[in-house]
């Protein structure tokens, strides 16, 4: 009995380096992921109201060109989309202007660009 117990220990200390050198380690953990940005939300509704404005145009591509402040109660985010619709590439501004407390949506605008 005495001489199985010393042959479990002996395995048991012989595997040990082995199995602490393959745990995960930090590095090889998934990376920590990305904070959603804080115009996402705005991204989604320009993206949404320029595909029911053009329900037949793909959306190549968009910007975010940045948030303003218009007075104290409204904020204004500005996005820029690429899009094609059938044989036509344009630009397409929007601009979504926001109440900053409640972010009840005032108005939201679009001007086509040539690309």
């Amino acid at each position: 009995m005495k001489s199985v117990w010393m042959a479990v220990c002996l395995c048991f200390t012989a595997m040990m380096p082995f199995s602490l050198h393959h745990s995960a380690t930090p590095a090889e953990a998934s990376p920590p992921a990305k904070p959603i940005p804080a115009y996402a939300k705005w991204s989604r509704l320009a993206i949404k109201e320029a595909k029911k404005r053009y329900p037949s145009a793909q959306i190549k591509d968009f910007l975010y060109l940045g948030r303003a402040q218009q007075g104290p109660d409204k904020t204004v985010e500005r996005f820029k989309l690429w899009v094609q619709n059938q044989n036509k590439e344009f630009g397409l501004f929007i601009t979504i202007v926001f109440d900053t407390k409640t972010e009840k949506i005032e108005s939201i605008s679009f001007v086509e660009s040539p690309t």
